[in-house]
């Protein structure tokens, strides 16, 4: 295993590690993250321990934590000693040794992302493909969302400056400000999704608390020695009366909290392009 160095940006792929019992009901649970670089030969994987989320999909007594273990090890050891061997030069290479798993664990087809630092890309990754998969239901991506996230996936397979899941210390504060994505235009934009669900009350209180965190970012965060700026984005679990009446808040928002910037559902299409014609 090689030793993580900051570097330029390079092309790298990963792939998901998925437990997978019963190939014929396509129902699979991540369970890892493998990260490859070909240009300069690094190939790392992440694994999870834990076992509840495959006990919400599969039922309570249906996995055998030993055998589970088993295979999990089994696979990483088995694709680490082939690159060691030299097997792996490009991702059809990886692809093609993929096709060939057996037993319950499936890795899927390597999928480009930028990558700066690898061991760090790779904790990203996991955090957010692995970890995030078995945080609360409502931590999930709202489908109204899915054009920025289609936005930042294609830019990151441009190599452009973009990141998923980032968090950051505020400078004389203890509180860390977190956010879905990041780009960069001259200025380091923090993307942060506000969900809304059956209460619009709840998603208007979240809302004032994340318009004075814009607040803070503004007068006091830089990143890579940009200024820092909060969009928030309303995400609607469902759209629908409910969404309309926390959204219908936002202008009053706006005006209380310049310092963030606002975008409604109703704008996310328009905010994608913006963001793909700006980051860099």
């Amino acid at each position: 295993m090689r030793q993580s160095v900051t570097v330029e940006p390079s092309q790298g792929y990963y792939s998901l590690i998925q437990f997978c019992p019963d190939r014929a009901r396509l129902e699979s649970v991540n369970v890892g993250v493998v990260l490859f670089v070909p240009s300069t030969g690094y190939l790392n994987a992440l694994t999870s321990r834990k076992s509840r989320r495959l006990q919400q999909v599969f039922g309570k007594g249906a996995i055998d934590p030993w055998w589970l273990k088993t295979v999990r090890e089994s696979a990483v050891a088995g694709l680490l000693h082939e690159h060691r061997s030299g097997r792996f030069r490009s991702p059809a290479d990886l692809e093609q040794y993929f096709a060939t798993l057996g037993n319950d664990i499936q890795i899927t087809a390597p999928r480009p992302t930028r990558v700066e630092s690898p061991d760090e890309s790779l904790a990203r990754l996991f955090a957010r493909l692995v970890e995030g998969e078995q945080a609360k239901e409502d931590a999930s991506l709202p489908p109204v969302v899915q054009p920025i996230e289609d936005a930042f996936r294609r830019l990151s397979a441009k190599l452009a400056s973009v990141q998923f899941g980032q968090r950051y210390e505020i400078p004389g504060y203890h509180h860390a400000v977190e956010a879905e994505y990041l780009y960069r235009n001259g200025t380091a934009n923090l993307v942060r999704l506000l969900r809304i669900g059956n209460s619009p009350s709840r998603a208007v209180d979240q809302a004032i608390k994340l318009g004075a965190e814009g607040r803070v970012v503004s007068k006091r965060l830089q990143i890579e020695f940009l200024s820092a700026r909060l969009i928030i984005v309303a995400a609607p679990l469902l759209k629908g009366t409910k969404s309309a009446q926390a959204e219908a808040e936002f202008p009053q928002l706006e005006s209380d909290f310049p310092e963030a910037k606002w975008i409604q559902s109703d704008d996310i299409g328009k905010f994608a392009q913006q963001v793909e014609a700006e980051a860099h």
